[in-house]
This record gives C-alpha cells, structure tokens and sequence, in this order.
C-alpha cells in the first residue's frame, strides 16, 4: 500500500519515538545508574516490594488489547471526529510504546531508591521482551490504515 504523504509524515514520527523510547531511553538509565553513586542493595521487605514491581512490569502492558479495542470502537461510532486514521495509530502507539518503556523506568527508580544496579537490570529483560513485542511495525500500519478506509 502506497501512503500519502501525511500517513508517510506520521509513520516517521512514529519511528522517531520508538527509537527514542525503546532504545534510547534504556541506554540512558543505564548510563545514568552507571555513573550516579548507588546506597546499598536490597533490605528485607524491599525484595518483596522489588517483586511486586517486577509482577507489575511483566503484566501491565497485556491491558493494551482492551485500551486499542475501546479507542478502536471510539473511532467507528464517531466520537473521535476530528481524528484521522494514522493519527489514532500513532496515539495506540505511543500507549504501548509507554507500557513498553515502563519497565525500564520502573528499574531505573529501585536502582535510585535502593541502590542496587542489579535489581535495576532485573527489569530489561522484561522491558526488552515489550519492546520486541509492542515495536510498531509498517506492514502492520499500512494494514491498520487500509482497513479503516473501508469503513
């Protein structure tokens, strides 16, 4: 599918704050973490708290369907009349690109509340996982836009 020169505009935006989000972003935390002088590991109760936040880094993002499933119905009744098709991917993007990026933040703040680099990098894998999974894919816009032009 050929896109006009606004989907095309808006798919490079999209682009821009994926890298941005998902590669950037982590790389900062760690350079960050690296550099910024850490207290001592975990405590006691803290690897509870530690866990809890792992469990919520690793299930957050599976509301995504139900967030897209609503916007997308939005879309389809109406109500959301002054948004174009591309500009609703690129909102349903930068969503999951947050839920994608989450985990990272989520290390980066045990590491500066306890100070330990390597709960901190307890988190990426989790994060990388989001990423791969929620990385937005052309074919996938260009299916998404052709799909609600027939509507």
């Amino acid at each position: 599918m050929q896109l006009d020169e606004a989907a095309e505009r808006q798919w490079k935006i999209i682009k821009f704050f994926t890298y941005n989000l998902l590669i950037a972003a982590p790389l900062m935390f760690l350079f960050v973490a690296y550099k910024l002088p850490a207290e001592s590991g975990l405590k006691g109760a803290m690897y509870l708290v530690c866990g809890f936040l792992l469990l919520w880094s690793a299930l957050g993002p599976t509301i995504l369907p139900k967030i897209k499933e609503v916007q997308l119905q939005q879309f389809k009744d109406g109500k959301l009349k002054k948004m174009t098709p591309s500009r609703l991917y690129f909102q349903r993007t930068i969503i999951g690109l947050s839920m994608a990026v989450a985990p990272y933040c989520t290390g980066f703040l045990v590491y500066v509340i306890v100070g330990g680099y390597v709960q901190m990098l307890w988190f990426y894998p989790i994060g990388i996982f989001w990423s791969i999974k929620l990385w937005p894919r052309r074919r996938a816009y260009e299916e998404f836009l052709q799909n609600l032009e027939q509507i």
